[in-house]
């Protein structure tokens, strides 16, 4: 909701503001985890957890020209897991 409240103080500036809701993602606190990994590909419908580069990617895109009118948006990246989990 922070970010859908800045598009609208921020908007008139041309100042986009979205966020990205990161899945299970292997950094280097979870790469020694056992068993992360290999839960997580076995959870998400993708196969494999994320790993740095996957959210990177996406910060890069939406500070990218190619993403110039999205605003205000969550954008989840976790491999599909959210289509499959239960609601809390």
């Amino acid at each position: 909701m922070l970010a859908k409240n800045l598009v609208i103080e921020l908007s008139v500036y041309k100042i986009n503001v979205n966020t990205i809701a990161p899945g299970a993602t292997l950094t280097e606190r979870t790469l020694d985890a056992p068993g992360y990994a290999d839960a997580w590909s076995k959870l998400t419908p993708m196969g494999r957890a994320a790993n740095v580069s996957d959210i990177a990617q996406t910060a890069m895109f939406l500070v990218s020209d190619n993403a110039k009118h999205i605003t205000g948006q969550s954008l989840v990246v976790d491999g599909g897991w959210t289509c499959i989990s239960p609601n809390p």
